[in-house]
């Protein structure tokens, strides 16, 4: 990377040289890593939290329900984050817990054809 002080630009030059040290690509997987452990963290931890809260309902019928996506939001809460870092994790979570997984009949049955 070039700094030019004169246009207030940084400039990325490509070269065919491989750099020394971490590459880029490197340093993404980590940071992609951690946002994904950390998500499964929090995931974790909501589903924990909605569940005693499920248990507590149950011994008083007049609590309103506690979904896992207040259990998220509250859990999430508690970090302090920016708004648009909470937003990004809560999608993050959410749509991976929409996805749906194949069971193993469904995966033989992709095979054999």
């Amino acid at each position: 990377m070039n700094k030019n002080k004169s246009s207030k630009t940084n400039e990325i030059i490509f070269e065919d040289t491989k750099p020394k040290g971490e590459s880029m690509v490197h340093l993404l997987n980590q940071i992609k890593g951690f946002v994904n452990y950390f998500s499964g963290v929090l995931k974790s931890i909501a589903e924990n939290y909605q569940q005693l809260e499920t248990q507590e309902r149950e011994s008083n019928p007049r609590r309103a329900e506690f979904t896992f996506d207040l259990a998220l939001s509250t859990v999430i809460e508690e970090f302090g984050l920016d708004t648009k870092y909470k937003n990004f994790l809560i999608d993050n979570i959410l749509s991976a817990r929409e996805k749906p997984t194949k069971t193993k009949t469904e995966k033989l049955n992709l095979i054999m054809i």
